[in-house]
């Protein structure tokens, strides 16, 4: 059966939470209210669609992707250990996406899905699926504006060309648009996946993201994510983290399970991978102050200062306060809502 993109239904403004981040600082916009002065009152649109945050992530972590890579698949290839810190950013990144690809297939076992990116950025996660031939179709949806515009157009450069990063005619489509509230239509895909995106919203809000989830999935389709989670047993320097993105806390593994379990969704599993996360923030920080000290990263002084600082935390807490992996589950027959 031919199945070209996830039918998609209209959607209209929704009183949704969003949040906007500063500099690893995320200001969440409750119900339209802001939970932090006047003065930072900027959207989740705003941020990330602005210039210093655009070159950043694209300057730094690179124009395909923004997201925690694999640094020990990395250092275990004595060859790409060589390379400059900047390019083992990118790479580590490219290396957790193959991994995720082949984990992915050994559910589908070689058979093109339907699959919606919640929180795509810039779109190269579903491109790589592309290109290793698992995709009917793909939509991505994230609130920024420019990373869809970005994410779009670097799809349609890679479709149908005869490059070694070709994505042949596989139809993908992107839409700035919350994860929580989509216009793929109910059962519409097979497949959800997000990398690195659900912890902007805080654990209040995992609720919806699962509801979602489950709304837009086929009976037997999977969620299979990647995540920062708070550690059980973190000490509470851990709210250094959380409180300075704005949340209350974050979310937790058995957090998800239980609430994913009320939904209906079955075969819950985490792959840990979390000694990655102070690899990589140290690797952003590292890049960051050398493209500065060189005047090769065109961001204002503010910017650089306050990311700078969030990076520093995120690199020191992350060893005993963070887990990072893959979560896996399945959406059976039955919702025990």
């Amino acid at each position: 059966v031919e199945v070209l993109e996830p039918e998609r239904r209209e959607t209209g403004d929704h009183d949704t939470d969003h949040v906007a981040e500063h500099g690893m600082g995320v200001y969440l916009w409750l119900k339209g209210q802001s939970s932090v002065a006047a003065a930072d009152r900027d959207s989740a649109r705003d941020y990330y669609d602005s210039r210093d945050a655009q070159t950043f992530y694209s300057t730094v972590w690179g124009e395909h992707n923004t997201h925690i890579g694999r640094y020990d698949l990395v250092a275990a290839d004595p060859e790409l250990a060589k390379l400059p810190l900047q390019e083992r950013i990118r790479v580590a990144q490219v290396l957790h996406e193959d991994y995720l690809v082949n984990f992915i297939d050994n559910f589908y076992e070689g058979a093109k899905v339907r699959c919606l990116d919640m929180g795509c950025g810039y779109g190269g996660f579903l491109r790589r699926m592309a290109h290793q031939g698992m995709l009917w179709s793909g939509f991505g949806v994230d609130i920024s504006s420019e990373m869809v515009q970005a994410a779009q157009r670097l799809t349609d450069e890679m479709s149908g060309d005869d490059s070694d990063e070709s994505i042949g005619e596989t139809p993908i489509k992107f839409a700035a648009e919350s994860y929580m509230h989509t216009s793929v239509q109910d059962e519409g895909v097979d497949l959800c996946v997000s990398m690195d995106a659900f912890l902007h919203v805080g654990p209040g809000q995992h609720d919806a993201i699962l509801a979602e989830a489950w709304r837009v999935l086929r009976p037997g389709g999977r969620l299979i994510f990647t995540d920062i989670m708070c550690r059980p047993d973190a000490p509470a320097e851990a709210k250094l983290l959380y409180e300075r993105i704005g949340l209350e806390s974050f979310g937790t593994v058995q957090g998800y399970f239980e609430k994913a379990k009320t939904y209906g969704f079955g075969e819950l599993h985490f792959e840990d991978h979390s000694e990655n996360v102070t690899q990589h923030y140290g690797s952003v920080l590292s890049v960051l102050e050398d493209l500065w000290s060189q005047g090769k990263i065109d961001v204002s002084e503010q910017f650089k200062q306050h990311m700078a600082k969030g990076l520093v935390n995120w690199r020191d807490l992350s060893p005993k306060c963070l887990h990072w992996g893959i979560i896996s589950m399945r959406k059976l027959e039955q919702s025990s809502n």
